[in-house]
């Protein structure tokens, strides 16, 4: 099984470890996330898993969303949004914490930009397509009475991760891509 093979290459880095799994809205990081904790448990690990969503700038997500919903966005919301969704020095500070105690796994969207990215000796991207990926934010914003419309989808989250992507994928060092669609 995968999941034993990455158990193996987190056990290997040492006890002082900070595993990174991000990826697009929808892609499986928590999933994953939760596999790779109770597996690392299973072996007699006590790894902590952190969620980038409990670092969101609540404040600001709820004026973005606020203002996509009453049909007045802008580029200028959506450059505040990119920059100031996730409050990076609060987990940074958490992850230093965390890892200098122990194996740390942290799961979100724009983990590896420059103000987390060197935290990290391990770096996993889940890779799906983005019409999967919306697919899935279908399904759970019925199943959990998420507001928000779908198309956040395509006019947030989706522009958000390509330009992450493209502004930070020459530095982010991905250890394991996984493919899930």
């Amino acid at each position: 099984m995968k999941i034993d093979r990455y158990n193996k290459l987190i056990k290997s880095l040492g006890k002082h470890t900070a595993v990174g799994i991000s990826g697009l809205d929808g892609a499986g990081k928590t999933t994953f996330a939760k596999e790779l904790l109770e597996s690392l448990k299973a072996e007699g690990l006590d790894p902590l898993l952190l969620h980038i969503d409990d670092f969101n700038n609540r404040v600001v997500q709820k004026r973005i969303y606020d203002t996509y919903m009453r049909g007045v966005f802008t580029e200028k919301h959506f450059e505040t949004y990119y920059r100031e969704s996730i409050e990076y020095e609060a987990v940074a500070a958490v992850i230093a914490e965390a890892k200098s105690n122990g194996l740390v796994i942290v799961e979100g969207v724009f983990l590896f930009k420059p103000q987390l990215n060197h935290l990290f000796d391990l770096r996993f991207e889940i890779d799906t397509s983005p019409t999967t990926a919306r697919a899935r934010f279908v399904k759970r914003k019925e199943e959990v009475g998420d507001p928000r419309p779908v198309e956040v989808f395509d006019d947030i989250w989706l522009p958000a991760f390509l330009r992450y992507q493209a502004e930070y994928s020459s530095s982010f060092d991905i250890d394991v891509v996984i493919k899930n669609d």
